[in-house]
């Protein structure tokens, strides 16, 4: 028997004995079966593991790099499609302002052939020193004189290839808007009613959701007497040192209703005010002992006179201190000593379903001193009063005309609100018909911030933009197709928007990054925001309005006139919008004081 040994080192045993072995076996046997070490063993286990991650995160970080130079080449060809895409839209954009050029320079040479002719026919007509011409049986008979139309009147033109100028072009918006309002809306809809009890006449404001309706004392609607403005006279005196302290109702006793009442009813007071041959009542609480009142601004605006009886029937003249329009609220000032102060209560307290008691003079003196009760139906409750986002407390308990400036009281006594409107709602059936329980207050804790800045100002100084706008919704945008935001309808002289580059009926889609479609969410932006600070605008801009107003320049240049004179009595049967992305602007906020 012999032993070989191949290239790969293995033995062979060349023979059939199966007992005998070659030594290289019995040593790969020995080798084999020998004792391991545990720890040596878990070594090598762990530099193998090791090294299969080292080699699993090669192989992720390879996929990853192929993915990322996928993504760059993808990125890269969608950049190159959209450029291709623009440069596609501004050159048909630019096909369609040539198109309405040409169209506005052949409606130009028909209106100056047509004026031509008007003029030869007037030229050809007899003077005042020669003889008419006998009567004619086939003339037409003559026209009536024409009846003017007001600027803002919205009329068809007979001709339909006349356009109508830029500036009456957002006239026709105006009644678009309202229009969709109308379409888009229920066949009821919510208003307001400012609790204000007088001579009263009704007037629609649209703050571009919903349409509210106002109660405002100014007269019969027939009198010839002239409009005029009235305001009561300032305070004089120094209210410095006038602030309200919110006390909190913990650890507080319930009242009873006749408990509350007559603890609460010292604390009220009746206002009657007059401007004119008019005149009108409501309510107010008192602050100091020594004749510091509470109300509402719509009780006591526009008035001449502004009478304060308190709840032991002593009557006093009132002079303003301030008022402050957004929030509904004014303070007045009395001569008198040893009056009975009001506690106020922290709104930021109340919790839907807490017990709430309204005190007051509903539909004037005849019911003054009216205790109603309910609950706290709502808080943080956002509403639009006269072109002013609120935040406002919504109660069941009455309120009605006369309400306005009361006490919302808890059931500890405390004044937690100043009660300002009431809800109303308009239908076919009923042109004003109550909506039941639904009375809103102005939370204690924005009263004694705004007192405070009133007695040491007489304003309230806030950041502002310094524009107004018009809410473009939902509804509107997919009638009109322009996008949802605020379009821009005035600019006033302190604000800073003119300077940055902001126009008439620009759109305002974002600030700050943040969409905005109503005044009360860009309100919400910029509740943090100090005077001085700035906000980013995203603009919108209406191409077609920019084009035609370039075009009119260019033309009084050319022939010396003013287009816009001779444009006023013209009409556009149909306008295309084409608001385009402008541009992010950053504006800074003024003082909204400068606004008044």
């Amino acid at each position: 028997m012999r032993y070989t040994d191949d290239f790969e080192g293995r033995s062979r045993q060349e023979t059939n004995a199966p007992w005998e072995i070659s030594p290289r076996q019995a040593w790969r046997e020995q080798f084999f079966h020998r004792e391991v070490d545990p720890l040596a063993q878990e070594e090598r286990d762990s530099a193998a593991r090791r090294k299969a991650a080292a080699k699993r995160r090669a192989e992720d970080e390879a996929d990853r790099a192929r993915r990322d130079e996928d993504h760059a080449e993808e990125q890269a060809q969608r950049k190159e499609a959209h450029a291709a895409f623009q440069a596609q839209r501004e050159e048909a954009h630019k096909a369609a302002q040539a198109k309405r050029r040409e169209a506005h320079a052949e409606a130009q040479a028909r209106r100056k052939e047509s004026h031509a002719e008007a003029q030869a026919q007037h030229e050809e007509l007899p003077t005042a020193d020669q003889t008419p011409p006998g009567p004619n049986p086939e003339a037409e008979p003559p026209r009536p004189p024409a009846v003017p139309i007001p600027e803002d009147a919205l009329f068809d033109e007979e001709d339909d290839d006349e356009e109508k100028p830029a500036k009456k072009k957002h006239h026709v918006l105006f009644w678009v808007l309202l229009v969709a309002l109308i379409v888009v809306g229920t066949e009821t809809v919510v208003k307001v009613v400012q609790t204000f009890s007088g001579i009263s006449t009704g007037v629609y404001y649209d703050d571009g959701d919903n349409d509210f309706f106002y109660y405002y004392s100014e007269g019969d609607e027939d009198s010839e007497e002239e409009e005029q403005s009235y305001e009561l006279p300032a305070y004089t005196g120094d209210s410095s040192d006038l602030s309200i302290t919110l006390v909190s109702s913990e650890g507080k006793t319930a009242l009873t209703y006749q408990e509350l009442y007559a603890q609460c009813l010292p604390y009220m007071v009746s206002i009657t005010v007059t401007a004119g041959s008019t005149g009108g009542t409501g309510s107010g609480i008192i602050l100091t002992e020594d004749g510091y009142i509470l109300t509402c601004n719509h009780v006591v605006a526009d008035s001449a006179t502004c009478t304060v009886l308190t709840y032991d029937d002593v009557a006093y003249a009132a002079t303003l201190v301030g008022s402050d329009e957004q929030t509904d609220l004014a303070v007045l000032k009395i001569e008198a000593t040893g009056l009975t102060p009001a506690e106020f209560g922290d709104s930021d307290e109340l919790q839907v379903g807490d017990e709430a008691l309204v005190i007051g003079d509903p539909l004037g003196s005849n019911f003054r001193g009216s205790l109603t009760n309910g609950i706290i139906s709502g808080v943080n409750r956002s509403v639009t009063s006269n072109g002013h986002a609120m935040t406002l407390i919504q109660t069941t308990a009455a309120v009605n005309s006369g309400n306005s400036g009361g006490a919302l009281f808890n059931i500890y006594g405390q004044v937690v609100g100043v009660v300002n409107l009431k809800m109303v709602t308009s239908s076919s059936s009923s042109s004003s018909a109550t909506v039941e329980g639904m009375g809103m207050a102005v939370p204690s804790a924005t009263v004694e911030n705004i007192v405070s800045q009133l007695a040491n100002d007489g304003t309230v100084h806030r950041a502002a933009l310094g524009i107004s706008c018009s809410s473009v919704s939902e509804a509107v945008s997919a009638i009109t197709g322009i996008p949802e935001g605020l379009m821009v309808q005035y600019i006033y002289d302190a604000s800073d928007c003119a300077a940055q580059g902001i126009q008439l009926y620009d759109l305002i889609t974002a600030a700050n990054g943040t969409p905005v479609s109503t005044v009360q969410e860009f309100k919400e932006v910029i509740a943090d925001l100090e005077i001085g600070d700035t906000v980013t605008l995203t603009v919108y801009r209406d191409l077609n309005l920019s084009a035609d107003e370039d075009e009119e320049d260019e033309e009084d240049e050319e022939d010396g006139t003013d287009s816009s004179v001779a444009a006023e009595s013209e009409a556009e049967d149909e306008y295309e919008y084409d608001y385009q992305y402008y541009g992010e602007i950053t504006v800074t906020l003024i003082d909204s004081v400068l606004m008044e």
